[in-house]
């Protein structure tokens, strides 16, 4: 078996999301995030293994790219790990990875605590999966993923998942924002 690979997924679909409030870094400086504050509203969490490492901020930066997608779309979009705020700061400052910075909310679970409600802790290695969620305006997980640590994962996919879930209709595998949907005229 894969080291890299997490363990067994929980079915986490159309189930409440764990409430969770954290410290998040972002371009307004550290403040508080729940999930009691975003109800009412979609968002997303993607889980990496740490700051300072080698995939991790390509994902960061792609995430980055995306973002004002993701705001047309009205999503609220987190990264997380179990950095501190003070890393999270430290990193998103070294213009050599993040030339133009982070303009969304990097959050710090540092106890894992809310990495580990939502099952997403790698046992080995004691990091977070590159896990991903995708919670509703009901609070309600519509999408729930992880995959291997070694593979980055691709926000243009996502945000297709996020539209799709969003549109509430029979989705094709190539169906886009705007498409119809399978069965409509």
């Amino acid at each position: 078996m894969n080291s890299w690979v997490c363990g067994a997924v929980m079915n986490f679909i159309g189930q409440s999301a764990p409430d969770w409030t954290l410290q998040g870094f972002g371009p307004s400086g550290s403040q508080e995030f729940s999930s009691k504050a975003l109800f009412g509203n979609w968002y997303v969490i993607y889980w990496y293994p740490r700051d300072f490492s080698t995939v991790c901020p390509t994902e960061v930066l792609a995430f980055n790219h995306h973002l004002e997608d993701f705001e047309d779309s009205q999503v609220t979009l987190f990264g997380c790990s179990l950095d501190s705020i003070e890393t999270h700061e430290r990193w998103v400052s070294q213009r050599d990875i993040f030339p133009e910075g982070i303009h969304h909310v990097l959050l710090s679970d540092e106890d894992g605590k809310v990495t580990k409600s939502f099952d997403l802790i790698h046992e080995a290695s004691g990091l977070p999966c590159r896990g991903l969620v995708i919670v509703d305006e009901f609070g309600k997980i519509q999408h729930y993923s992880q995959s291997s640590l070694i593979v980055g994962r691709q926000p243009k996919s996502i945000l297709r998942m996020v539209e799709a879930l969003k549109s509430n209709g029979l989705c094709s595998a190539t169906w886009q924002k705007g498409d119809k949907h399978i069965g409509e005229d």
